[in-house]
């Protein structure tokens, strides 16, 4: 008895092909700009675009310093223990996050057509 027939490795082919198109076509778009929340409170917009700058966050725990500019932003400094934060690296596609728990703090990254979007703040529609 074979463990692999011709039938299986077409399917097997199919599946990996429509993986890698779904990749390809559902990446996120770049974004415009990003929004820092802190204690659920918007308390900062920034243009992702023009040359790089430092910015400070102030929060529950300290100062949080950010690198922003060029289409992207990620946290520098951090008073926190795990500095999860940081090693997450720099974020630049449209709803991608960067969260600190303990410093209550989330950046989002949000593109030109989400201000303009009604349904941007929905998750699910269900009847």
């Amino acid at each position: 008895m074979k463990l692999i027939r011709p039938l299986d490795c077409l399917i097997i082919l199919i599946v990996l092909v429509i993986g890698i198109a779904a990749v390809f076509l559902f990446r996120g778009t770049t974004g415009a700009k990003a929004e820092v929340y802190v204690n659920k409170r918007k308390t900062a917009v920034f243009s992702l675009s023009g040359p790089e700058s430092i910015k400070e966050i102030d929060t529950q725990i300290g100062k949080i310093r950010l690198e922003i500019g060029n289409g992207s932003i990620r946290v520098l400094q951090s008073p926190c223990n795990q500095r999860i934060c940081i090693l997450q690296g720099a974020i630049h596609h449209t709803h991608e996050n960067i969260i600190c728990l303990p410093a209550r703090m989330v950046i989002s990254i949000t593109g030109p057509e989400d201000a303009d979007n009604p349904y941007n703040q929905i998750d699910a529609i269900s009847h």
